[in-house]
């Protein structure tokens, strides 16, 4: 089950509940022999552990926005990458090229990691894997309802 509480006892903030979600989310997929979701799971799981970092010192009203913006930029690229099953190249052009009027610097972190992570799925795997499309974009669909559910609980 999900840890709630850090060892010395204090409350985690919406990153580090995230990146324990995420560390969850890995081992279902490796159970699975998902491969292509765990690269997904992975990733979000370094990307929320790289922002607890940052925000650890950070009150709870910084985070949640930072994290609330994260969620917005992970459901509207799986709601992309679901739509239309694309392959990572075109996933991350998409990505590059979206309309970055009025983001948050959460959606900027969200977006900048993901376009990261689909041009390293592109190398890794090029644009031939349906299944790697498809699981992708489930996985991201997943995190970020994860995301947004544990955003509402904490409110």
């Amino acid at each position: 089950m999900h840890r709630l509480r850090e060892s010395g006892g204090g409350r985690m903030n919406a990153a580090e509940r995230m990146t324990v979600l995420c560390a969850d989310g890995r081992k279902r997929a490796g159970g699975r022999g998902d491969s292509e979701s765990w690269e997904v799971w992975e990733d979000l799981e370094d990307l929320f552990g790289q922002v607890a970092r940052v925000l650890e010192n950070e009150p709870e009203a910084t985070v949640r926005p930072f994290v609330s913006g994260m969620a917005r930029a992970l459901a509207a690229t799986a709601a992309h990458a679901s739509r239309w099953h694309h392959a990572p190249a075109v996933m991350a052009d998409w990505l590059a090229g979206r309309d970055r009027t009025g983001e948050t610097p959460g959606e900027t972190c969200a977006y900048g990691d993901l376009m990261r992570f689909y041009g390293y799925l592109d190398a890794l795997y090029g644009s031939g894997n349906d299944m790697l499309n498809i699981r992708t974009a489930h996985a991201l669909s997943v995190a970020a309802g994860e995301l947004s559910r544990l955003i509402e609980r904490s409110e």
